[in-house]
C-alpha cells in the first residue's frame, strides 16, 4: 500500500502503513477483537507518528469508523463512505450543473460501423436492466 500511495506522489504525507495482521474474513468474525487491534494500531500512529488523520485499508473495516474516530481523537475515513459521498457529490454536481459526460475526443461513441466489426451487434445481450425469470 506504501508504494502504491508512494506513486501517486503522496509518499511525503505517509506517515505509515499499519497491518491489524487478520485475514478479509476476520475483521467482521469478532468485532471486539478487530476494534481492539484497529485502537492498537492507531494509537501508534497518532501517538508515535503524529498521523493527523487515518484511511481504513479494507471494506471490511467498515462500520468501525465512528467509534475508531472518538477514542483516537483524529479523523478516520472510511473508503466505502468516502466512495459513496464522492458519487453522491457528483450526482449533485450533474444534476445541479447540467453535467453530462463529454463526447467529443476520447469520450466519443466509436461509429456502428467499427462495432459492427467487431461482432458487437451479432448475440444478444448478456447484461440489462430487466430480469426475467421463468415461472
Amino acid at each position: 500500500m506504501g508504494r502504491t500511495i508512494d506513486s501517486y506522489g503522496k509518499g511525503n504525507a505517509l506517515t505509515g502503513v499499519y497491518p491489524l495482521c487478520l485475514g478479509v474474513d476476520d475483521f467482521q468474525r469478532d468485532h471486539a477483537e478487530t476494534r481492539a487491534r484497529m485502537v492498537e494500531a492507531g494509537r501508534i500512529a497518532v501517538e508515535r507518528d503524529h498521523s493527523e488523520s487515518l484511511i481504513l485499508g479494507c471494506t471490511m473495516e467498515a462500520g468501525f469508523h465512528r467509534s475508531f474516530q472518538e477514542e483516537i481523537g483524529v479523523p478516520v475515513i472510511d473508503p466505502s463512505v468516502a466512495a459513496i459521498a464522492r458519487a453522491e457529490h457528483f450526482g449533485r454536481l450533474r444534476r445541479s450543473q447540467g453535467w453530462v459526460p463529454s463526447r467529443r475526443w476520447s469520450c466519443e461513441a466509436p461509429p456502428e460501423a467499427e462495432l459492427a466489426a467487431i461482432g458487437v451487434f451479432d448475440v444478444a445481450e448478456p447484461f440489462g436492466n430487466l430480469i426475467v425469470v421463468p415461472a
